[in-house]
């Protein structure tokens, strides 16, 4: 099982109103590492272009964000 398997992470948040929580959340922390710029790579897109959209409005604190869904 490598870094990059989920198959355990996505049932146990899925359909949860903590996504955007989450997600507000660790782009915080991302800023605050130095991190300027987050790619993100396959999370739910609706949360996805949220988060985006909260950050480029300033009413989130978070790394300028590209995502694809």
């Amino acid at each position: 099982m490598g870094h990059g398997v989920y198959d355990e992470y996505f049932p146990r948040y899925e359909g949860q109103d903590r996504w955007r929580e989450i997600m507000s959340i660790s782009a915080a922390q991302l800023l605050r590492a130095g991190v300027t710029t987050a790619r993100d790579l396959g999370g739910p897109l609706e949360e996805s272009l949220w988060i985006r959209d909260e950050i480029n409005a300033g009413r989130v604190e978070g790394p300028r964000m590209v995502v694809s869904g």
